[in-house]
């Protein structure tokens, strides 16, 4: 499978449950001179803007960041950059999941983990 249909199976459910709960989805896209930023740039009217990755995990339960975004995620937290980090196997079905990483995203942001690790483990 390749990774961006397992980032898929993560973000296309969690968006559509953003989308249904007011939020504005900005999809960010990668090219050969721009790389490392995280997927989506969401906005909403009653809350302030925030960055999220979709990660999907691996069969250790660990999410892997490209060399790109171990640079450029730290400069996110550094400079107060909320950054959420969104990492499941598949939330095409489990919708109590998709309730669980969106009320996450009320929480302090989880991106300051990419600053102590290169691999992370995300609950």
């Amino acid at each position: 499978m390749s990774k961006q249909l397992e980032t898929v199976l993560v973000s296309s459910p969690m968006i559509a449950l953003l989308k249904n709960r007011g939020w504005e989805c900005f999809k960010t896209h990668g090219s050969q001179y721009q790389e490392g930023f995280p997927d989506y740039y969401i906005i909403h009217t009653l809350y302030s803007p925030r960055w999220i990755e979709f990660k999907r995990k691996d069969e250790y339960g660990l999410v892997h960041l490209t060399d790109a975004q171990k640079i450029i995620f730290p400069k996110f937290i550094i400079c107060r950059v909320p950054l959420y980090v969104i990492a499941d196997t598949d939330l095409r079905k489990d919708y109590n999941k998709r309730l669980y990483h969106y009320n996450k995203l009320f929480e302090e942001p989880n991106g300051y983990m990419v600053l102590s690790t290169q691999t992370m483990r995300l609950l």
